[in-house]
């Protein structure tokens, strides 16, 4: 790593708000003079992750993860650390060529000949809707309101019904058949290669950074197939990593308050005709956690808006769990009677009708308490029982007492289970959460357990501790302590040697920058951080004090006069081996020695 590109992650370091570059991914809130989040590296239930704009760096107290801001991207984004810096640098508009890759440097993707074809492929069928033989689709796709601004909007395109035209094209532009099988799109063999896709509408998917990677192709005319085929996983196309419309709704978050998680890519252009740009859509596959992780980076409320049938229902469960478990702020849109979609909505009630039900919204007890209703046999006491067992779990996370209240009777009232019996499965609930709390809370005091350290080591450790703070210390090291026994403190000492003129609120965040690029070894890298962001969060005086680093100095001279003598003894004791007469005497001149340095730095001023 070259001086130069440290001193730019430097420049850049000192241009950050930490705390606006972590709020972009994660929730955070005031905590006195800093900030407190939970923490994305660890399924966190109780706030640990710690922010401190002052010093430009973050440490979550339980799982011991930290860093400046470059490295809290680099970790939730799980990249390098100069595309960290580099998308960092984006965020502050921070200009420098060494985030301008040079042409001939870019590094070689392996996947790039499968992200041109999947471009070149969408481009082709953009086209194909254009021509003379595309007129049913345009005719489909005008009767369903989907306007050429839409079209272009989504690149939506159409597969000429003679499907060897798509291969040929493709060929013809350098594309190898094997990279149209890997697409997903080839059907037929090797002599008579054809687009399984022929005679369908083409929606392309793409990935968080824009980028084209598959395709879902819809038939229009009732013909016999699947209403949708939908590109397999590749190389380039992850399903439980692909949000339909993730990447435009990622460029504009900042103009938006929420996100609409739809169903499908249609759910989403219904919205947008209805005027709501900012929604995603699963695209039927499974909810996951880099679903969550994704919809984390927004940092806006959620607002679930699935199918309201019963594959619809379970899925929104799921989506519930897992919000939950990682604190993700959401709402649900209140199910119609009619169980549209947003699709169905607007295509038989209208974009008014659509508008409306977008913005009547419940809260995930109010979901939970119809769905159990009319889901479980209430003519059952088992059913009753799982009623009153589902619901009082989802009341214990309500905040405010006169919602409990409220749940808690109408609960009484479907189940005809009294009041006070539910009550009393309510507060043994909220007993058992307060417990796990503090449980949680117990650990999170006595993590990280501190290292033990040596007498040495703690006198060391005040020194590295004021010159982290104070200039005056920095000169006091050079010219009576000159060396640390710790690397950890040497490497500290040197760095403080070398950029001792850094401005005090940038010091300890590019600290850790230096650290993260100077060391190949992951293990290394990650002790080196962790004992330094250990060193930054301790107290200290809020002065320099001399007679503080004098004190530690003489421990430390005497400290290392007494290893001094432990190893000549050691080494004397060898060389006489196992003859008795000998090593007594050589104990005891040992032991005269230690005495007499001990009163010696017992009466050192």
């Amino acid at each position: 790593m070259s001086q130069d590109l440290l001193k730019v992650y430097d420049e850049l370091l000192v241009s950050v708000d930490i705390v606006d570059v972590i709020s972009r991914y994660i929730n955070v809130t005031k905590a006195g003079q800093n900030f407190k989040a939970l923490c994305p590296f660890h399924d966190d239930r109780n706030p640990s992750l710690m922010i401190s704009p002052s010093k430009k760096i973050f440490k979550c107290f339980v799982c011991n993860t930290g860093g400046n801001a470059i490295s809290f991207v680099q970790l939730i984004e799980k990249t390098n650390y100069h595309t960290a810096a580099k998308k960092v640098a984006g965020y502050v508009n921070f200009r420098h060529p060494v985030f301008e890759a040079p042409a001939g440097t870019a590094k070689v993707d392996t996947n790039e000949p499968l992200f041109k074809a999947a471009s070149d492929l969408a481009l082709f069928y953009e086209a194909s809707l254009k021509q003379a033989h595309a007129r049913d689709a345009r005719a489909y796709l005008n009767k369903r309101a989907i306007s050429d601004e839409l079209i272009k909007k989504y690149k939506i395109g159409y597969a000429p019904l003679n499907g060897e035209e798509t291969i040929s094209f493709l060929r013809k532009h350098g594309h190898s058949l094997k990279a149209l099988d890997d697409l997903g799109i080839v059907a037929g063999d090797v002599d008579r290669s054809f687009d399984k896709n022929k005679g369908r509408i083409i929606f392309p998917l793409t990935n968080k950074d824009g980028k084209i990677v598959a395709f879902s192709a819809r038939e229009f005319l009732g013909d016999d197939g699947p209403k949708y085929i939908n590109s397999p996983e590749s190389p380039i196309f992850i399903k439980g990593e692909t949000l339909y419309n993730y990447d435009y709704v990622m460029t504009t978050q900042h103009a938006v308050k929420h996100v609409y998680l739809v169903e499908g890519f249609v759910d989403v252009i219904a919205l947008n005709r209805a005027g709501i740009l900012s929604s995603v859509a699963l695209m039927g596959t499974a909810f996951s956690r880099e679903h969550v992780n994704m919809l984390r980076k927004l940092n806006k409320e959620i607002r679930l808006f699935l199918d309201s049938d019963a594959a619809g229902q379970l899925a929104t469960l799921g989506i519930m769990k897992l919000l939950d478990e990682l604190d993700i702020s959401y709402r649900l849109v209140r199910q119609s009677t009619a169980g549209d979609d947003p699709d169905d909505i607007i295509t038989n009630h209208g974009i008014a009708a659509l508008q409306k039900q977008s913005e009547d919204l419940i809260d995930k007890t109010e979901y939970l308490f119809n769905y159990y209703e009319k889901n479980v046999d209430l003519t059952t006491l088992a059913g009753r029982r799982k009623f009153a067992d589902e619901m009082t779990s989802a009341i214990v996370t309500l905040k405010s007492r006169l919602e409990v209240d409220d749940y808690i009777n109408k609960l009484s009232e479907k189940t005809n289970f009294s009041s006070t019996i539910l009550l009393e499965m309510y507060q043994k609930k909220r007993q058992e959460q307060q417990t796990k709390r503090k449980v949680n809370e117990t650990i999170a005091q006595k993590l990280p357990i501190r290292k033990q350290v040596d007498r040495l080591l703690l006198a060391e450790r005040v020194v590295v501790l004021q010159m982290l703070n104070f200039p005056e210390a920095v000169t006091f090291f050079n010219e009576h302590v000159k060396v640390f026994s710790d690397e950890v403190y040497r490497y500290i000492a040197n760095y403080l040697n070398e950029y001792e003129a850094l401005e005090s609120d940038v010091k300890f965040a590019n600290l850790l920058s230096h650290i993260n690029t100077s060391f190949s070894d992951e293990t290394k890298k990650a002790q080196f951080s962790e004992e330094v962001l250990d060193l930054i969060e301790e107290e200290t005086t809020e002065v320099f004090r001399e007679d503080i680093l004098f004190d530690a100095l003489k421990q430390i001279n005497y400290e290392r006069e007494l290893r001094l003598l432990n190893l000549q003894e050691t080494n004397e004791l060898k060389a006489v081996e196992l003859r008795e007469e000998e090593i007594g005497p050589i104990k005891l001149k040992y032991l005269k020695l230690k005495r007499e340095l001990q009163q010696k730095y017992r009466t050192k001023k």
